[in-house]
């Protein structure tokens, strides 16, 4: 399906900056700082927790896809279910934390490339009820699936996700989240995009919000889940697996 470049645009602007989104100090229910209010907008906490879910749905499609583990599953029924049941919680940890990193970097961002007036011109257009429809159209089809195949396949003990996959998911993402606009909502957001200023500072600042949330997602930024998550599966796995006598 073709859509015109300021209607993707938006949506890979949307999908690249994949940032956690929780409201500051507020006046009469709107953030007062229109460079949060703007982030706020675009990143809700129901649009991330879609998100989430539908990353966690794809880990489970890839545990169920992995040699090992479909050798484990029919050796020992119940392997998988433990596994997601273990690790879930802890994946929505690292999603909080990362968010709000990923959060805090963008605001920093938007702040140098974003004048306060196009700031609260962006965050009035995200704020409206087709730019809450855009917002949601890309969680809903929030997608990992290429990082999360070449996590599995990755054979080295420290894995590095790759731009280039995040790219591939983000490019798959936009083109199923446009299928769920009419053709009325995409005109609407183009005749609210073409020629806005705002908009052009916001695609100018996407490269750097990309960069750096690589530079995150690639840290060492949660260390204490990594040591229990660790010893969470460890602890699980060997308890059922000796049940089965696997």
């Amino acid at each position: 399906m073709k859509y015109s470049t300021k209607f993707a645009g938006a949506l890979a602007f949307m999908l690249s900056t994949s940032l956690g989104a929780q409201s500051l100090e507020t006046q009469d229910g709107v953030n007062a700082d229109p460079h949060v209010a703007l982030v706020d907008a675009m990143m809700s906490p129901e649009g991330l927790a879609v998100a989430s879910t539908n990353s966690i749905a794809e880990i489970r499609k890839v545990y169920e896809a992995d040699a090992d583990l479909i050798e484990m599953e029919a050796e020992c029924p119940g392997t998988i279910d433990l596994l997601m049941a273990t690790t879930t919680p802890f994946f929505y940890e690292y999603d909080r934390i990362e968010a709000e990193l990923r959060r805090e970097a963008m605001v920093e961002i938007l702040r140098v490339e974003m004048s306060e007036e196009h700031a609260r011109a962006a965050s009035e257009f995200y704020s409206s009820e087709i730019g809450q429809k855009l917002t949601m159209a890309v969680m809903d089809n929030y997608s990992i699936e290429t990082t999360l195949n070449a996590a599995m396949q990755s054979e080295e003990d420290e894995f590095e996700v790759d731009p280039k996959d995040v790219a591939s998911d983000n490019l798959r993402s936009a083109a199923a989240a446009a299928l769920t606009l009419s053709p009325e909502e995409k005109a609407s957001i183009e005749s609210q995009l073409r020629g806005r200023e705002w908009f052009a500072a916001l695609l100018k600042a996407r490269p750097k919000m990309f960069a750096r949330g690589m530079e995150i997602a690639n840290s060492d930024f949660a260390p204490h889940l990594d040591r229990e998550i660790e010893t969470a599966v460890d602890t699980a796995l060997t308890a059922h697996l000796d049940d089965c006598g696997y």
